[in-house]
């Protein structure tokens, strides 16, 4: 059976901490050039800074983010776990932009309620087309398009390209 682990891209993270790395060197460098009291500057290397360290902290982290095999699909970091093929009405691919997503729609939406985040709880109560398990895969060491493969070599898991 094809099995397919999804984790964090080692180089792609380690290029971004970099970049972000460098930019605050360089707002190190020129932080006693400007006015203590510029508070956009001030915002500008927070952000870079938290970037870095976002960044860095993905490239040495070897955890799987999502599994896909012929049971189903099992996020270990999320609260929903393992999600069984027979629970899943379909999956969707989202190409946007550089940001792909995989769209997990499951039979029974209010059965898996009680396992999201909060606001994700307000979204599916509120809205009902957010009643949807979404995966971010951005950053990722696996390319969009061996997992659509994956998706359709399983029977179950019946992907829809969107």
């Amino acid at each position: 059976m094809t099995r397919l682990v999804v984790r964090y891209s080692v180089w792609k993270n380690s290029v971004l901490a970099g970049i972000c790395g460098g930019f605050v060197l360089a707002w190190l460098s020129t932080l006693s050039a400007h006015s203590p009291a510029v508070l956009g500057f001030r915002v500008a290397g927070l952000f870079f800074a938290s970037g870095a360290a976002l960044f860095g902290c993905r490239t040495f982290d070897r955890r799987p983010l999502v599994i896909f095999d012929a049971n189903g699909i099992t996020a270990p970091r999320a609260s929903i776990g393992f999600i069984p093929w027979s629970e899943i009405r379909e999956t969707r691919i989202r190409y946007l932009g550089r940001v792909d997503t995989i769209q997990v729609i499951p039979d029974d939406p209010a059965e898996w309620v009680g396992k999201l985040s909060p606001v994700r709880q307000v979204l599916w109560r509120w809205f009902p087309g957010f009643r949807m398990i979404t995966f971010q895969l951005q950053n990722m060491d696996v390319p969009t398009t061996a997992i659509v493969e994956t998706l359709s070599e399983l029977p179950a898991a019946k992907p829809v390209k969107i």
